[in-house]
């Protein structure tokens, strides 16, 4: 997948982390300059964007969700801030068996205020395009909670709380 950017709209230092792969909730990029903008070649080899997929089962869902905050959690560790990045079906990648997620550094006009935020945009998105049946249930509990969630960590208590609640039910 190749991207194009305007000079500068990625740090260097960003850069860096998207090239050596220092970051595993990221996927590895390579920047190649043109005529001063910049072209990203964004590695996604083994991963099909979130957009790619329709979930209908309850238990996927949640989980994929709560993949992409422990994913988002990893992220923040490092140099490269998630708040300026798109966050949506189609930045986000999952691999084969729906194991693993990586995150395509696509950077925001704005950044969002918070992390919590990122989830909310994703949650919607996933709502509207690609969660079908039982699951949509489930996912719009989530929506719910987002506002008054203070903080990824928060997200991902009530997330394996979620998932508890649907096991339990056999969802």
């Amino acid at each position: 997948m190749q991207q194009m950017y305007m000079n500068e709209e990625i740090r260097y230092f960003e850069k860096r982390v998207l090239t050596e792969g220092l970051c595993k909730a990221y996927l590895p990029m390579k920047f190649i300059g043109v005529e001063g903008n910049e072209i990203a070649d964004i590695d996604t080899a083994g991963f099909k964007a979130l957009s790619c997929f329709e979930l209908r089962n309850s238990i996927e869902a949640v989980t994929i969700l709560e993949k992409c905050v422990l994913a988002l959690i990893d992220a923040c560790g490092y140099l490269v801030d998630p708040k300026r990045m798109e966050f949506n079906i189609k930045t986000v990648f999952l691999s084969a068996g729906k194991k693993d997620v990586r995150f395509a550094f696509i950077p925001r006009a704005m950044p969002a205020e918070n992390a919590v935020c990122l989830v909310r945009g994703l949650v919607d998105d996933m709502d509207k395009n690609i969660v079908r049946g039982e699951a949509t249930s489930y996912l719009r509990a989530c929506a719910s909670y987002l506002p008054e969630c203070e903080s990824l960590f928060d997200l991902i208590t009530f997330l394996s709380e979620l998932k508890e609640e649907i096991n339990s039910c056999g969802a």
